[in-house]
């Protein structure tokens, strides 16, 4: 099996989701200074309060020639600014085509001060109604990974997100002509 270099968006943007507070900065999201990131302050009035949506888009992967899509896997780099334990985590994490969302993927741990969160993985292809990601799809600029924080205490927080990345993970299928002793027909053959 096969992986691509991490590749950094090209787009970024902050879109309503339920009001929430927008996010400061989202074209930051593909710059590896850690002095640069989006951010967003939160903090509930009661109950949760979200963010509003920030999607990253056009990553332009690139593959050899015969690649099926296996896996797709998101590195985003979070933080909160916080002299304390924060209550900050995911709202909701997910991949997205330019018809709509994919793959939703959340997680239940609390975001630190500064620290990596990985989502998807070498097995993972999103899916829309059960039919796989393919290639065409992720290779299309609306193809992005988008995110939403949320705040589970009554105290403002400042919610930092320095970068969005992703990678996927393919196996190439290289179909020949060639006509073996006693077999005819094309051969199919995996390498991984």
């Amino acid at each position: 099996m096969g992986v691509t270099a991490w590749y950094f968006p090209q787009a970024a943007a902050s879109t309503d989701y339920a009001g929430g507070p927008f996010w400061r900065n989202p074209e930051r999201v593909y710059n590896t200074d850690p002095d640069f990131y989006a951010d967003v302050d939160v903090g509930p009035t009661s109950g949760i309060e979200t963010t509003d949506r920030l999607t990253a888009t056009n990553f332009a992967p690139s593959f050899p020639s015969g690649a099926l899509l296996r896996g797709v896997e998101a590195r985003v780099r979070v933080g909160v600014l916080a002299d304390t334990d924060t209550h900050v985590k995911d709202h909701l994490a997910e991949f997205r085509v330019a018809s709509g969302s994919v793959l939703v993927v959340t997680s239940t741990a609390e975001w630190g001060i500064y620290e990596m969160r990985t989502y998807g993985g070498a097995t993972s292809l999103p899916s829309i109604n059960g039919v796989p990601l393919t290639i065409e799809e992720v290779e299309d600029a609306g193809f992005g990974f988008s995110i939403i924080g949320e705040n589970l205490l009554d105290t403002t927080d400042t919610i930092r997100v320095f970068t969005i990345e992703i990678r996927f993970h393919y196996e190439l299928s290289i179909t020949s002509n060639a006509t073996l002793p006693g077999l005819t027909g094309k051969a199919h053959h995996r390498v991984n």
